[in-house]
């Protein structure tokens, strides 16, 4: 009888109904799957066939540390000017942030985060940006109204993930840390070696 062994190589898999996903089969070491959950329009790293990790943490373990890196890796960005007519608030509504937007605290004269990159603008949001005097703006520029925006969905669901353990965003430490624990559960965990492996 034919004897069944694990092949080395990346494989790129579609299922039926058109859900993409590849895999990456080391000949020693984890398995690596990337899949697409087309109902929530989401890509995860599915590391040994068991633990599913958001891909932008995985991304993020991988030394992609900020979102605006993680954008630009996937997205065209553009800097628009922006001035305030009602032409060009109607042209930003729904448009997303490539950059973070900066604001100076007026007490302290530190800087805070007005908006996040990867953050959708809507009507409010748009107010508050020119009440702050912004004139120009970095944006994702879509190549059409159907390009996929899974990462900037899982942008939304790290922020979700995240608030409950008291951060804002992932840093590259909670992220290794998260795919660390997936390859070796149980073990206690340090970042020098979890970096390492």
């Amino acid at each position: 009888s034919p004897v069944m062994q694990k092949m080395a190589g990346n494989f790129i898999f579609t299922n039926e109904k058109d859900v993409y996903g590849s895999r990456i089969i080391p000949s020693r070491g984890s398995w690596l799957e990337f899949k697409i959950e087309p109902k929530k329009d989401l890509i995860y790293t599915i590391i040994d066939r068991k633990k599913k990790i958001l891909g932008t943490v995985f991304l993020r373990a991988l030394g992609f540390e900020t979102r605006e890196e993680i954008i630009r890796a996937f997205y065209n960005v553009e800097t628009v000017k922006i001035e305030d007519t009602r032409e060009c608030r109607d042209s930003l509504v729904g448009r997303v942030l490539a950059d973070a937007i900066l604001i100076k605290d007026n007490d302290s004269e530190e800087e805070k985060i007005l908006y996040r990159a990867g953050e959708k603008l809507h009507p409010h949001n748009i107010d508050e940006i020119f009440i702050h005097n912004m004139s120009e703006l970095s944006l994702i520029k879509f190549d059409n109204k159907n390009d996929p925006q899974m990462i900037i969905n899982c942008f939304e669901k790290e922020e979700i993930i995240f608030s409950k353990e008291g951060l804002s965003e992932p840093t590259k430490e909670d992220a290794i840390s998260k795919v660390f624990a997936a390859i070796n559960p149980g073990e206690p965990i340090t970042i020098e070696t979890a970096e390492k492996e």
